[in-house]
Formats: C-alpha cells, sequence, structure tokens
C-alpha cells in the first residue's frame, strides 16, 4: 500500500458530492451552449461548453477538467471562473474508476482517452493546439499533476485539492515554447486539507522543472474549493489569454480594491488579507511597486502585538514545513515535530497555533510509519553490510603479496 493511502488521502465521495453541490450553484452564474460527446471507453459521454457567440473559425484556449472522485463530467466549476466568453471548457471522465492509479498502463488508458477528446475539439470546435491546459480537483488534481509532468503538449494545468503523488522522471526539465513561454501551473489548497503537503511537494518539483507555478492557500478550508470561488484561479485565467498589456488596468483596479476594502478591517483580519493579495496573480503582473505597497503596510500593521506574534508564527511554522517537505529519515521528521510543537507552545495565542494541531498530526502518524520502515530495514541492511565486508576480505586475500617487502 502506498505512504499516501496510509495518510488517508482515500477521496471521499462526500466531499466529491460536496464539490459537486458548489458547481450546481455556481452553474446558475454562467450559461454556455454545451454539447456532449460519446466516447467509447467512458462510462460517461464528454461534455463541451463552448464560449457565448462561439466561432468555429477562431482559435480558443481549453481548458480539460476532471472532476473529483464519483464526480460525473463536468464544465461549470472553470466556467465559472473563465465567465462565459474566451474558453472552451471540457469535462472529462475516467477509464479508469475507483481510487487513483498513476501506473503506467493507467495513465496511458487516460491518455488515449485525452487525445481522442483534444483531437476532436480542435479540429471541431475551434481549440487552440498551443493552449491546451488540464484541470482538476481531488483524483483529477492528482492525475493533472502526472499529465503536466507527462504531456508535452499541454501548456499548463490547474491542481486543485491534491498535489504530487509520482514523480514520473526526476530529471526531466519542460522545455520552452517558441516565445520562450514556460509551463504555468496553478494549485489550489486548503490549509487543512490532508493533501496540503502534496500540494507543497508538487509546487516546488514544478518549478525546479522549470514552470511559472503560482500557489493559492485557502486558509479556512479542509478538502473542497471556496463557496465563492477562487479569485486567483480566475485572476490566472485570465492572464492566459495572452493580453497582458490590456489586463494591467484591471488588475490595478481591482488590486486598488482588495487593498482598499483590507485598510477597513481590524489590524489582524487586515493582515491576512494582505498576506494572500500579496500572493495573487495580479499583484505579480503590477510588479514590485504593489509588492512594496503591501510589505509596507504589513511592516506597518506588524507594529499590533497580535500581528507581529501571528506573522512570526507564519515565517517560523512555513520553515517547519520546508524541513519536512525535505525530509529523509525519522531523525528528521523527530526535528520538525519538535519545531511545530514548539511554535504550537509559543504562539498559543495565534491562529497558525490553532491550525498547527494538524501539522503535528501529520508528522507523527508520518514518523510512526517512516520508523516502522526503517526498523524492517535495519535486518537487511546489516546483512548487505556483512556480505560486503566478506567480499572486501576476499579481495584482499586474492591481491599477492611483494616479495621484495619483508
Amino acid at each position: 500500500m502506498r505512504l499516501w493511502e496510509y495518510l488517508g488521502m482515500q477521496q471521499s465521495i462526500f466531499l466529491s458530492f460536496l464539490t459537486m453541490v458548489f458547481c450546481l450553484m455556481w452553474s446558475s452564474h454562467v450559461k454556455c451552449e454545451e454539447i456532449f460527446l460519446t466516447v467509447p471507453a467512458l462510462d460517461s459521454k464528454v461534455a463541451i461548453s463552448l464560449p457565448q457567440g462561439h466561432d468555429p473559425q477562431k482559435r480558443y484556449p481549453v481548458v480539460f477538467y476532471y472532476s473529483g472522485l464519483g464526480g460525473q463530467p463536468d464544465t461549470t466549476l472553470i466556467r465559472f471562473h473563465t465567465g462565459p466568453k474566451d474558453w472552451i471548457v471540457v469535462g472529462m471522465g475516467y477509464v479508469n474508476q475507483g481510487r487513483t492509479d498513476l501506473s503506467d498502463a493507467a495513465m496511458a488508458r487516460e491518455m488515449k482517452v485525452f487525445h481522442e477528446v483534444k483531437k476532436i475539439v480542435l479540429a471541431k470546435y475551434g481549440g487552440n493546439v498551443r493552449q491546451c491546459y488540464a484541470a482538476g480537483f481531488s483524483k483529477g488534481g492528482w492525475l493533472t499533476d502526472a499529465m503536466l509532468q507527462t504531456e508535452p503538449s499541454l501548456a499548463g494545468g490547474i491542481i486543485l485539492g491534491a498535489g504530487k503523488m509520482r514523480q514520473f522522471n526526476p530529471r526531466a526539465m519542460y522545455p520552452r515554447g517558441k516565445d520562450k513561454a514556460r509551463k504555468e501551473i496553478f494549485i489550489g489548497i486548503g490549509r487543512n486539507d490532508g493533501n496540503y503537503t502534496y500540494a507543497y511537494h508538487s509546487l516546488l518539483m514544478h518549478r525546479k522543472m522549470g514552470a511559472a507555478v503560482t500557489l493559492e492557500l485557502w486558509r479556512d478550508l479542509g478538502h473542497s474549493i471556496p463557496e465563492t470561488g477562487s479569485p486567483g484561479l480566475e485572476q490566472w485565467l485570465r492572464l492566459r489569454l495572452n493580453r497582458v498589456e490590456g489586463l494591467k488596468e484591471l488588475a490595478q483596479e481591482k488590486t486598488q480594491a482588495a487593498f482598499g476594502a483590507s485598510n477597513k478591517l481590524p489590524p489582524l483580519a487586515e493582515y491576512f488579507a494582505l498576506r494572500d493579495l500579496s500572493m495573487t496573480p495580479y499583484v505579480k503582473l503590477l510588479g514590485d511597486v504593489w509588492k512594496k505597497r503591501i510589505s509596507t503596510r504589513i511592516t506597518e500593521l506588524k507594529k499590533d502585538a497580535k500581528v507581529k506574534n501571528e506573522s512570526l508564527a507564519y515565517f517560523k511554522k512555513q520553515k517547519a514545513l520546508f524541513l519536512e517537505l525535505k525530509y529523509r529519515n525519522s531523525a528528521d521528521l523527530g526535528k520538525v515535530r519538535r519545531e511545530y510543537l514548539a511554535i504550537k507552545e509559543r504562539f498559543s495565542d495565534t491562529n497558525e497555533a490553532t491550525s498547527i494541531n494538524k501539522d503535528i498530526d501529520r508528522v507523527e502518524r508520518l514518523l510512526i510509519l517512516v520508523s516502522k520502515r526503517e526498523a524492517e530495514m535495519k535486518p537487511k541492511k546489516r546483512e548487505v553490510r556483512k556480505k560486503k565486508e566478506e567480499l572486501e576480505r576476499n579481495d584482499r586475500k586474492r591481491i599477492p603479496t611483494n616479495p621484495l617487502i619483508r
């Protein structure tokens, strides 16, 4: 059984149902023509949502979206974030029903269907071959992460409520496009999601491979998506339309509005709002001026004792988190556990100390598993070491002595 299965990362039908309820709610906001496509390998029909005013002679960016476990092909979540225009959204189904399977054979089956559907969307409905994106929540997020690593035709992807389960080639690097564009990836994860650390593993891996990765953390959520949608995802999708210069005015307007609204909040709430704002795609687009403005305001807020403590707790938690992500053995995990416990004790009156209980629980469970594995490996390591020493002794016996040396 895989480590992620031990850690309780089985996808929940209840949570998929909850997301489906959100999708029904979101679908009432955006109305587009939807076509259904029969694919022999799938139990359910693929859903294709066309943009308003669709012209098959034009070329549109395409998102291929995979729902969570138990979910049907759905376009509403992504369409809610793209708006009614500009995008083709495809709701995909699975060949492999049940739990996530990223074995080579399973991936080959999923990718065969992906290419069949993609070919139809490009040929018949005007999909842009250079702007195809994979996306998914939960089970769909795990698959999207795998597809990004293995499918070179993807311009990027959206990983929600999931992360890296398997690394297919540790030495692989993403090739740059003809315009030297990097693969663009958006990751959205709840702070209390059981897949939280796996999202960070995905972030680090894709960045190392050369992708441009945006991470949005939903502070108060578990394994779900914000009921009102993700502001970061909406911005990220707008930026994929290659109208960056035209977007700067909108980005300035939205960022100024969010900054102004945060100024009306109590200090601690304002700090959280500004911390989230600083990591949005629009702020990254606007550059150093806005980054400095937000940073300056956060520095001012730290004069408040509660804000200062919360900020310091967050910094130390992030430091401990990256230690956890790079652990090699039980000794490393023991150190991480002590770091988390120290944060909880020292900053007991902070929000970070409350949420860190899940981090401690996760590391303790992982520590038990790793310690057990190390104990199981000790006899094997001793046997390997013993055989190596015997070989070295035999090699020394076969070396002829020098008769000139007495």
